[in-house]
């Protein structure tokens, strides 16, 4: 046993001198590779100020290309897709049905899916109407966080009926339902505003150090020297394509303190582009929308309005705020009551809202109140049916969002007439909404990892 042991290390000794010449052999035509670019890279470097670390210096001159991509892409792998989620969006689309949550209702949409149960208690008594949203554009997939934040503020939609006595009058149909699409407009422009915001905060924080010797390491061990460089020059540089081109990845550690910055950074801008909203309001009822008070009401409703909001932010994060939200629109109501001439079934209002409303963050979700006046004007074609048709009216509208946990809350919502034919509604709906993932993109991989 003793001679073979004797033997390999006989082999070891020997070799332990070429494997150390060849390494040295690399190591020197890898710094004049690193001259030569450095030469290329820098005007006026002469020879002899190049062979000085080149490889090192080489790294400190590619480091502004790479610096800001790297930084951001470190930060956002640890940061939950949940920070990029807007906290201004309302609850599921009721606006307009006897189970309207706020007073005027937001048109910025649920961020995935959301849904409510509502108790409303009217001059037809009491019933109970659920409503179902969910944002489409979701569905058609995210190329990251940040493009997820244009994608889940563009629109949603929801469908809604009554979940107790869907047949009143027993003639095989559901007595009402309703579709709703909310359209924000200003959506893919907030998130665009945020997708630059978290890109100027990498620009601006000093990591130049740290990614240079990271790169230095890279420019050292790379099998594709040439393509490597080239991957640096290019005129956009992202760590996918260093690993593409360089074969291996950039590896940037990540300080606590920055991390902490670059999100209270992003909320800072989360909030600021979710500040105000313009879009579009959609709404689809067929049947009774007074749930039996008014049978002859009974008919389908078109509704397209224009909504705008506004929030006057405080400049310190976690602060009360107040805001503006105001609707105006053209509602169009035909009846099916068959003891009307066609022409006397079809109304046409304008219809308008505006309401002031107080938010007070609170976790996720705030609590927030609100007030405000609603109104529909446009002369029935038949005198004396303005409760069939709902229109020439003018009342006033309560509403108090309660948030429970992140993703649930409870609404309180109080109609009272001050003209027209209109009764008092009140109703009470309990909320809830499906919210983006709490664990960033290395959290996750991690998650998963441990449960293989």
């Amino acid at each position: 046993m003793r001679r073979p042991v004797a033997r390999a290390f006989a082999i070891v000794c020997c070799a332990a001198p070429m494997v150390a010449v060849t390494l040295a052999a690399q190591g020197a035509e890898r710094d004049q590779q690193c001259v030569a670019e450095l030469l290329e890279e820098v005007e006026g470097m002469t020879a002899e100020e190049a062979a000085q670390e080149p490889c090192f210096q080489l790294a400190n001159a590619l480091e502004s290309r790479v610096s800001a991509p790297a930084t951001l892409q470190m930060m956002l792998e640890r940061t939950p897709p949940r920070d990029f989620q807007s906290r201004a969006m309302g609850n599921a689309g009721t606006a307009g049905a006897p189970s309207q949550a706020e007073a005027v209702p937001s048109v910025q949409p649920l961020a995935l899916a959301g849904g409510s149960l509502a108790a409303v208690g009217s001059e037809g008594g009491t019933d109970a109407i659920a409503a179902f949203t969910i944002n489409p554009a979701i569905l058609f997939g995210a190329q990251d966080d940040a493009h997820a934040a244009e994608l889940t503020r563009l629109l949603d939609l929801t469908v809604l009926a009554p979940v107790n006595d869907l047949d009143r009058d027993e003639d095989g149909k559901i007595d009402y339902w309703g579709l709703r699409a909310r359209i924000n407009v200003t959506g893919p422009g907030a998130g665009k505003h945020l997708r630059q915001a978290v890109t100027a905060f990498a620009q601006r924080v000093q990591r130049s150090a740290i990614v240079a010797a990271s790169l230095d390491t890279v420019l050292r061990e790379t099998p594709n020297f040439e393509k490597c460089v080239a991957a640096f020059r290019a005129d956009s540089v992202f760590p996918e394509t260093v690993t593409a081109g360089c074969g291996r990845r950039l590896e940037i550690a990540p300080d606590p303190g920055t991390l902490e910055r670059f999100r209270a950074a992003l909320a800072q801008a989360r909030d600021s582009a979710d500040a105000y909203y313009l879009g579009v309001d959609l709404r689809l009822d067929q049947g009774d929308p007074t749930l039996g008070a008014t049978p002859t009401a009974a008919g389908t409703t078109l509704f397209a309005g224009l909504a705008y909001g506004r929030k006057i932010l405080s400049p310190e994060l976690g602060q009360p705020t107040f805001g503006l939200r105001a609707r105006l629109g053209v509602q169009h109501v035909s009846l099916d009551d068959v003891t009307l001439s066609e022409s006397d079934r079809n109304n046409t209002a304008i219809d308008g809202a505006v309401a002031f409303d107080f938010t007070y963050p609170y976790q996720f979700q705030p609590l927030r109140l609100a007030a405000g006046l609603e109104f529909r004007a446009g002369d029935p074609p038949v005198a004396d049916r303005e409760k069939d048709f709902r229109t020439n009216f003018l009342q006033a509208r309560l509403s108090l969002d309660v948030p429970i946990t992140a993703a649930n809350s409870l609404s309180i919502s109080f109609a009272g007439p001050l003209t027209g034919e209109e009764k008092p509604i009140l109703t009470i709906n309990g909320n809830w909404q499906l919210l983006l993932s709490g664990l960033s993109a290395l959290g996750r991989a991690e998650e998963a990892a441990a449960g293989r």
